[in-house]
């Protein structure tokens, strides 16, 4: 299970309980979407998804508790990760995502790919 971050809306996705839907780190994970040092680049794939237009009924938040923590993890149908394939074909697979964060500033997401089978 990949690393867990703070970020509000990336956690991580267990398939054996919710087969077809994707978090935003396996997003980058089945995308090839990396950062600078070669993980799945989770909140390049978050500044994408605010960037789209995406359905209510395309995300789910489900509660979770582990180690002690209690939190909610927001995941994404299927629908949600073609449309990330698809912004990255429109615009060219940038190398910088830029991303709003809730003080107002930008974050800019410096980005590699790896090709993907």
């Amino acid at each position: 299970m990949p690393k867990r971050n703070s970020y509000w809306v990336c956690r991580y996705r267990d398939t054996r309980k919710n087969p077809g839907v994707w978090d935003c780190t396996s997003i980058a994970k089945e995308l090839g979407i990396l950062s600078e040092s070669g993980r799945p680049h989770d909140k390049a794939v978050s500044a994408i998804i605010q960037k789209l237009d995406i359905f209510a009924d395309e995300v789910i938040r489900t509660a979770y508790s582990r180690n002690g923590h209690e939190g909610v993890t927001v995941q994404y149908k299927g629908s949600v990760l073609e449309k990330v394939r698809e912004w990255l074909d429109e615009n060219c697979y940038p190398t910088v995502i830029e991303m709003l964060l809730s003080n107002g500033n930008v974050n800019k997401c410096k980005v590699a790919y790896r090709e993907v089978a």
